[in-house]
């Protein structure tokens, strides 16, 4: 679905039945990231949502200026990151999400840098479907490896590799 703001009203008609929700940002625009993080928040809120996993994509990590997966995570108010709390950014834990806020408590999540104009592999979508995919198989109680993604994406030529994904787990 597109994030124009005519088309916002519209989303709500697709909620039901949803088990995974992807949210892109673009990372090199930070003025934007704001208003990103109030739209999210909107949607989780969203009855019809809950549970129901989240992927964001830290988009554009090819670009001059653009901020990484924790600064994103941190500017949308994902728990675990920015001022309070552990997570964000490689090798941290990942958020304890019994003390997070009510739109993530019982969500896996997870942020990932991409660089979308460089393709699925070498951009980064392939690790961040393929966390999604194992938070989809685990929360439907498959064996899927869990739902926290680990992977880094390898770098887009030759631009500077995406940064690590911020996982959390539901």
């Amino acid at each position: 679905m597109g994030g124009q703001r005519t088309l916002r009203p519209f989303w709500r008609n697709h909620y039901e039945a949803t088990d995974a929700l992807v949210w892109v940002v673009d990372a090199a625009d930070t003025a934007r990231l704001p208003g990103a993080a109030a739209e999210l928040a909107a949607v989780l809120a969203e009855e019809r949502l809950a549970g129901a996993a989240l992927l964001v994509l830290a988009n554009k990590q090819d670009v001059g200026g653009a901020v990484g997966p924790a600064d994103v995570a941190a500017a949308l108010g994902l728990p675990g990151t920015g001022g309070g709390g552990g997570g964000g950014g490689e090798g941290a834990a990942a958020p304890d999400l019994a003390a997070a806020p009510s739109l993530t408590r019982g969500r896996a999540w997870c942020v990932v840098g991409t660089a979308a104009s460089a393709g699925a592999d070498a951009g980064g979508l392939t690790p961040a479907f393929q966390w999604l995919v194992r938070a989809l198989d685990a929360q439907r109680g498959g064996g899927g490896g869990g739902a926290v993604g680990t992977a880094t994406a390898p770098a887009p030529a030759p631009a500077p590799a995406p940064a690590a994904p911020v996982p959390a787990a539901g």
